[in-house]
């Protein structure tokens, strides 16, 4: 399973993953849930009602939260799909050209319960390098 984080206004980025992932051979589902303009409190009020055991602290804004949302929306579907794996990525990636391949060994292997392949420039400083198999991750502190 492979779920493409992107907000229905973001179309440019959009077509530009929908170009990549076909000449990839491969199909993603959308999930994009957009909480610009949403205040601090209604987006956590948000985020409780849609997943009730999972709590935000203070120091996110709307759009933040509607970014974790996205994720976890997209775990969820996983989780209710019963897939075996699932790979989630954001709207403003390059792929590389074995990015198929690598897909679809994580997929076929299932490593790790979770792989996290993505940064966040509050943290991107202190990841260290990680071996997972035959692949190098970065792990989130």
């Amino acid at each position: 399973m492979l779920v493409l984080i992107n907000l229905d206004r973001a179309v440019a980025r959009r077509t530009s993953m929908e170009a990549q992932l076909n000449a990839a051979g491969l199909a993603a589902e959308r999930v994009g849930i957009d909480l610009r303009g949403v205040a601090r409190a209604r987006a956590r009020e948000m985020a409780r009602h849609a997943f009730p055991a999972f709590r935000f602290g203070g120091l996110l804004s709307g759009p933040e939260i509607g970014c974790w949302l996205s994720h976890l929306t997209a775990w969820q579907r996983a989780v209710d799909a019963r897939a075996p794996a699932c790979t989630v990525i954001e709207d403003d990636l390059v792929l590389q050209p074995h990015f198929a391949e690598v897909h679809r060994r994580l997929t076929r292997e299932v490593l790790h319960d979770v792989v996290y392949l993505g940064t966040s420039s509050r943290n991107i400083s202190m990841r260290r390098p990680e071996a997972c198999g035959p692949f190098h991750l970065h792990r989130p502190i």
